[in-house]
């Protein structure tokens, strides 16, 4: 399946009616739509999000959620572009062709063989809540089989591209670096959502799950009186819970786009300062002076460093001489150790001895004093030359004769020498002059905020951008609380889930119920062995793949020299583990650069859209964004071509620059250029020249 074209018609940016050809042919397999930022590349994204899916925009990802920002209403009325409004008109519509679509025997046979099918999502300011229309068309007719919106969602979700899906289908890469931020476990229940869908076992894992409240509501409806009340209850304060979820979610959203409108004021106030009087932006007072404050301490402190440094700058010349001190004030001192131990060595031979041949016992027969006088000095030799270390053999042409005091000062000054070399010594010097700068910045600044604070025009735009700063400041500490209520009705909810399952679980049911129950539990755990049994298939292939595409776009040899996934149980996700060639496992979170992040989740990506059995177009916003040349060359020419039959990037030119395009030629089936000319986006032929 592929898509042929999209054609605009007073949608965002694109003024009129505006059509692109994206067909692509075997290897050619490309479409490459260049534009600077503001031209229309996003809008191009969320134009064809929004036909295929409406009011479910959102659920397909943040960026889209971004632009609905809880008000899908609001997103329509400013959908309409600006130019097309000041005329009078209050439509606008966006429509996006399919081919090589598979449909199943539900269709004819000639139906099957389509040629074209037509998306086409419509909206008209004029009508209000009832001003959308929502068309599929196959060859030019509409189907009898897609009577109402319901059969239509259903059709794009089993024949074009389902919504689950759509988060890798319609992306930016640079954005899905954020992936690899997530936590262990987030990560690993979306990549096995992601593994499930693209194989085709989602539609067997949502089996499992209406088997499962199957079973529950059979339990249920066989549950004593008393039990049903509890059960009513927890469902009751579940819905409840629901209900105030969905309320703190709008709020959320309202509270987001409120933020992001202060965002854009502050920004506003901020150009018009810096448009009125340059560096006045900054004209609280009491701030600068805080900063001038700290910038004095750290300059003070820096100060002192680099003095004590210099105080030590002609030890360190001298750094081989008092090394050389060193070394001999130690050997002097291993000498002087020697001498004393041989002299208590001696010492002890000697009462050794004596206490052999003059302390009793006595033999019986005992010996005359000569024979005495030898064993005496016999024994004495050989403890000595038992015990007795080597002489020291160390000659010195002087000696330094050090003090203890005297060579804990040498020690202590060849420490600092060494401790404090040229690198260090560069660092403190390079610490200093920023700091003396910033110390100057600051005072100036402080010197034209006190000359600006006197313009009351400068005043009124900062008093504006302080009231809006603090307004923002309020409204994220509302939506911090409210994110931890949202996390709070989930909690609370899956505790009510947990107490309804254990009162389940004790009711006792009939004969002919419990057949049932037995029965589904088997389809159950027949489903969930036949879902498992395919994951683990395909595992293997996939880190199998996985290995190879990090290979082909990582330039750091050894980072990953190993991949390994583990399923695991419970719908506990699919986790990734990465190796170094040492073993050692690199961290995607700590290890791994935002760049490197990026192509690690790309090629994740891509490892598990090769087992899909959907054959899915691909269209990357941001292709090349944190990644330096090197990582450019092999993501462009070892990923994007290999991606999928067709692969639609939106870039700006300084991403992929017009050098890199010969890179990519025999991949490309076509090249455009958006521009946006008085508030209108035209598309040219060809990319940036």
């Amino acid at each position: 399946m592929k898509l042929t074209h999209v054609t605009f018609n007073n949608f965002k940016p694109y003024y009129g009616e505006v059509s692109i050809n994206l067909d692509t042919k075997d290897k050619k397999n490309i479409v490459l739509i260049g534009g600077r930022n503001g031209q229309g590349k996003t809008s191009f994204l969320v134009g064809v999000v929004w036909c295929l899916y409406g009011h479910n925009i959102s659920d397909v990802d943040k960026a889209f959620r971004d632009e609905v920002k809880g008000n899908y209403t609001k997103f329509l009325t400013k959908s309409l572009n600006k130019t097309a409004y000041s005329e009078g008109k209050t439509k606008f519509s966006v429509e996006v062709g399919f081919k090589d679509v598979e449909l199943s025997d539900v269709f004819t046979k000639s139906q099957q063989q389509l040629v074209n099918i037509s998306i086409k999502r419509s909206f008209d300011l004029a009508s209000n809540s009832i001003g959308e229309s929502f068309d599929i068309l196959m060859d030019g007719e509409p189907n009898a089989l897609l009577s109402d919106d319901t059969d239509k969602i259903h059709f794009i979700n089993d024949y074009l591209i389902p919504i689950d899906l759509a988060k890798f289908v319609f992306f930016d890469a640079e954005k899905i670096a954020e992936i690899a931020q997530l936590g262990a476990k987030k990560q690993a229940s979306l990549m096995d959502e992601a593994f499930g869908q693209v194989l085709g076992l989602n539609i067997y894992e949502n089996l499992i799950e209406d088997l499962i409240q199957y079973e529950k509501n059979q339990q249920k409806e066989a549950a004593p009186k008393e039990i049903n009340l509890q059960i009513s209850s927890f469902e009751k304060a579940r819905e409840s819970n629901q209900i105030q979820h969905e309320i703190t979610t709008q709020k959320l959203n309202e509270i987001e786009e409120k933020i992001e409108e202060l965002k854009t004021d502050i920004t506003e106030y901020t150009n018009q300062l810096i448009r009125r009087g340059d560096s006045s932006i900054k004209v609280d007072m009491k701030e600068l002076q805080k900063k001038e404050v700290a910038l004095a301490i750290k300059q003070e402190e820096t100060a002192k460093k680099f003095n004590e440094m210099a105080s030590i700058i002609p030890l360190a010349i001298m750094a081989d001489k008092i090394e050389e001190v060193h070394e001999q004030i130690n050997k002097e001192e291993a000498v002087k150790l020697t001498k004393i131990e041989n002299k208590a060595l001696i010492e002890k031979t000697k009462e050794f001895a004596e206490l052999l041949f003059n302390k009793p016992p006595f033999p019986e027969n005992d010996i005359d004093l000569e024979q005495k006088h030898f064993y005496y000095n016999k024994a004495k030799a050989l403890y000595k030359d038992a015990n007795l270390g080597l002489e020291s053999d160390m000659q010195f042409e002087f000696e330094h004769d050090m003090d203890k005091s005297d060579i804990t000062h040498v020690n202590k000054i060849l420490n600092i020498v060494k401790t404090n070399n040229k690198a260090i010594f560069e660092s403190i010097f390079n610490d200093y002059m920023r700091i003396k700068n910033d110390y100057q910045e600051i005072d100036k600044e402080l010197r034209i905020a006190a000359s600006n604070s006197k313009d009351e025009f400068i005043q009124e735009i900062q008093d504006k951008k302080n009231q809006a700063e603090r307004e923002k400041s309020k409204l994220e500490q509302e939506k911090g609380k409210l994110s931890n209520d949202l996390l709070r009705f989930e909690s609370e909810n899956s505790k009510h889930k947990t107490k309804i399952n254990n009162l389940l679980d004790r009711v006792k049911t009939s004969n002919q119920i419990e057949k049932q129950i037995r029965l589904v539990r088997k389809y159950i755990k027949v489903l969930e062995e036949f879902v498992k049994k395919q994951k683990e298939q395909k595992r293997e292939i996939l880190e199998k793949t996985l290995l190879e595409e990090l290979s082909k776009l990582f330039n750091k040899k050894g980072l990953i020299d190993n991949v390994e996934l583990t399923i695991h149980k419970n719908n506990l996700g699919l986790e990734v583990k990465l190796f170094d060639d040492t073993g050692k496992e690199t961290s995607p979170i700590t290890d791994l650069s935002k760049g490197e992040q990026q192509l690690y989740i790309s090629a994740l990506l891509k490892a598990i859209l090769s087992e899909s059995i959907h054959d899915l177009p691909v269209l990357i916003d941001t292709p090349l964004g944190r990644l330096d040349q090197e990582h450019r060359d092999n993501i462009l020419q070892h990923y994007y071509p290999y991606l999928s039959n067709q692969v639609i990037i939106f870039s700006t030119n300084t991403e992929v620059r017009v050098s890199d395009v010969p890179k990519i030629e025999q991949h490309l089936a076509a090249t455009y250029r958006l521009e946006n000319k008085n508030k209108k986006t035209i598309v040219h032929e060809g990319y940036f020249h």
